[in-house]
C-alpha cells in the first residue's frame, strides 16, 4: 500500500479535483491527526476533532490567518486589508464577538425571511430562461448570477455592477490559492477599484440610507464609536467573498449531484418536505469550502498527538463531512438524511458562517423553483473542475433539463 505521506497533497489542486476521498478515508482510519511535513501542519480529518478545534479559540487562534497560504507566508490578507481593520475571519473572542455583532442584524433568520420574495423573483427570472431539452450553461445562467443578485439585494447595491462584483470576488479567493508572494501582492493592487467602489457606495448610503447591509454597517458601533472607513471596507468585502463563492460552489455541486443521482431528484420531486434536509445534505456532500487553518497558542494534546505552540492545524471540512463514525454510509448522497448530526461545511463554534440562514434560504428557494419546472437533469459532457486547494468549484457545467 502506498505510504500516506506520498498521497496527502494538501497544497496540490489536482489532489482535490481528482477523487481525494479514498485518501481522506485512510487518514481518518490510520492517522486522523496527520503531520504534513512540507508545511509543518497537522491535518485533521475527524468530525469531532474539527469541532473541538473550532470551539476552542483560546487554544487554536484565527489571528495568524485561516488559509494554507497563511502558513507559508504569514497572514496574506494583511497585504490587502488595512492594518487597523478588524477582519471577522481573523479575530478571536472577545473582539470577534464585537466585530460579528456589527454585521449580524441583516443576517438573522427574521431579517433574511423578509428577503424571500425578492430572492424568489431572482430565481424565477433565471430559471425561466432555461429551455427543456436544450443544453444550458448552469454556471453562467444560474449558479454565478443568482448569489451575486442576492448580495446586491442584501447590500442595497445597483445591479449594473454585478460583473465587477464577480470579478472582485474571484480575485479575492485567489488569496487562498498556491501563488507566490509577488502574485499575491499583485492581486491586492488589482483590487483597488473595489475599494474605490465601496467608498462611493457608503457615501451614497450616508445620503440615502435604506434597509440594507451597508446602511446597517454605517449605523453600527465598535468600542462605542462608529466603524472606521477601514472596518467598513473590510466587513463589506468579507461578506461579498463568503456570500458569493460558497453559494456558487454549492449550487454548482447541487446540480452535478442531482444529475449523477436521478433517484434523489425524483424523491425530492415527490416529497417537497425533504427540501430542507436536501439543502443540508448538499452542503455536506459538496463541501463548498475544503477547510481552514488555526494556529496552536500553547502546547496541547489532541487525539494522542502532541501539538506545539506555534504549529498550525488544518481542519479539512470535506473529510469531517464523510466521517464514518458520524454519518451513516457517508459516501452516499441521501436527501432524506436527518439534519442531526450537522455537517461542518459552514464552520462551527464562534466562526460558524454568519450568512448561514441566507445561504439556506437561497438554496431552498432555488430547489423549490427548480422542482416546479423540471423532473430530470442530465450532464452534457463532463463538468470541469476549478483547480483549487480552497474550494470545491467548477469552471464549466453543461446540463439538459426535462419536464
Amino acid at each position: 500500500m502506498t505510504d500516506l505521506a506520498e498521497q496527502v497533497r494538501i497544497e496540490d489542486p489536482d489532489f482535490y479535483t481528482g477523487d481525494p476521498y479514498p485518501v481522506l478515508a485512510r487518514l481518518r482510519k490510520e492517522a486522523p491527526i496527520f503531520y504534513y511535513e512540507p508545511l509543518e501542519t497537522w491535518v485533521l480529518t475527524k468530525y469531532e476533532d474539527i469541532r473541538h478545534v473550532s470551539r476552542a479559540p483560546e487554544l487554536f487562534t484565527s489571528t495568524s490567518g485561516t488559509l494554507l497560504n497563511d502558513v507559508r507566508y504569514g497572514n496574506v490578507l494583511n497585504s490587502f486589508f488595512p492594518a487597523d481593520a478588524a477582519l471577522i475571519s481573523t479575530t478571536d473572542p472577545p473582539l470577534h464577538r464585537e466585530v460579528r455583532r456589527t454585521i449580524t442584524p441583516p443576517f438573522v433568520p427574521s431579517a433574511t425571511a423578509h428577503m424571500e420574495d425578492e430572492i424568489r423573483a431572482c430565481a424565477v427570472a433565471l430559471l425561466d430562461r432555461l429551455e427543456p431539452g436544450e443544453p444550458v450553461d448552469w454556471l453562467e445562467l444560474v449558479a454565478v448570477p443568482f448569489p451575486l443578485q442576492v448580495i446586491a439585494l442584501l447590500f442595497g447595491l445597483p445591479l449594473d455592477r454585478i460583473g465587477d462584483l464577480r470579478a472582485w470576488s474571484d480575485e479575492m479567493v485567489k488569496f487562498g490559492t498556491p501563488l507566490s508572494r509577488e502574485e499575491l501582492a499583485q492581486i491586492a493592487a488589482d483590487l483597488a477599484p473595489m475599494r474605490e467602489y465601496f467608498t462611493e457606495q457608503f457615501e451614497r448610503k450616508r445620503a440615502e440610507p435604506g434597509e440594507d447591509l451597508l446602511t446597517s454597517l454605517l449605523d453600527a458601533e465598535m468600542g462605542g464609536q462608529k466603524l472606521s472607513q477601514a472596518n467598513l471596507q473590510t466587513l463589506a468585502t468579507g461578506v461579498i467573498v463568503a456570500g458569493n463563492e460558497t453559494m456558487r460552489n454549492l449550487l454548482a455541486g447541487t446540480i452535478c449531484s442531482l444529475a449523477a443521482h436521478p433517484a434523489q431528484m425524483a424523491l425530492l420531486k415527490r416529497d417537497r418536505s425533504l427540501i430542507v434536509n436536501a439543502t443540508e445534505e448538499f452542503l455536506r456532500w459538496v463541501s463548498p469550502i475544503t477547510g481552514f487553518v488555526r494556529r496552536v497558542t500553547q502546547d496541547t494534546e489532541l487525539g494522542g498527538q502532541k501539538l506545539l505552540k506555534g504549529q498550525f492545524v488544518y481542519m479539512m471540512y470535506m473529510a469531517g463531512n464523510r466521517d464514518e463514525e458520524v454519518f451513516e454510509i457517508p459516501d452516499e448522497l441521501n436527501v432524506a438524511r436527518p439534519r442531526d448530526p450537522m455537517h461542518v461545511s459552514l464552520g462551527w463554534g464562534p466562526h460558524v458562517c454568519l450568512g448561514a440562514p441566507l445561504a439556506r434560504l437561497e438554496s431552498r428557494v432555488l430547489l423549490e423553483e427548480l422542482l416546479d419546472r423540471f423532473s430530470e437533469v442530465e450532464l452534457v459532457g463532463a463538468p470541469k473542475r476549478l483547480p483549487s486547494v480552497m474550494q470545491t468549484a467548477w469552471t464549466d457545467i453543461q446540463v439538459r433539463f426535462a419536464v
